[in-house]
């Protein structure tokens, strides 16, 4: 549980300083290079989680919802790259972001590391929002 709120707390502290120090267009490629390095850490402790689960017989969906979580902020993280400043893709990141968000949340159960995920892919969707804003 430490490493999870070390990363969140370095993440957010990090984002928004420079959302006040940095030009719109840096934000974005941070945030996806951030969400492309972070989806790998996720994923492999989903992959564990979903085996404890499997092992222990609990019938829960926390690892599953972990790894589609990473899936989605890799996805996402790739189409920010990829955008160019493209409003569109830009948004579709957003929801991709907040929809990885809230599917962790409903789905985190005894996987306790899930919601500090969650909370990250629900900020950079935020981020993301204003940043749309700023651009456009």
């Amino acid at each position: 549980m430490l490493v999870p709120l070390v990363v969140f707390v370095f993440v957010e502290e990090l984002l928004f300083k420079l959302l006040v120090e940095v030009e719109p267009q840096d934000i974005v490629v941070i945030i996806d290079i951030i969400s492309i390095i972070l989806s790998v850490f996720v994923g492999f402790q989903s992959m564990i989680a979903g085996l404890g689960n499997t092992l222990s017989q609990n019938n829960e969906i926390g690892g599953s919802t972990g790894f589609l979580l990473s899936i989605l902020l890799l996805i996402a993280g790739i189409t920010v790259l990829a955008s160019k400043g493209a409003k569109g893709m830009l948004i579709f990141s957003m929801l991709l972001y907040a929809i990885g968000g809230l599917l962790g949340f409903v789905g985190a159960g005894s996987y306790s590391d899930l919601v500090i995920w969650s909370v990250i892919s629900l900020l950079f969707a935020v981020l993301l929002l204003l940043q749309i804003r700023k651009i456009h």
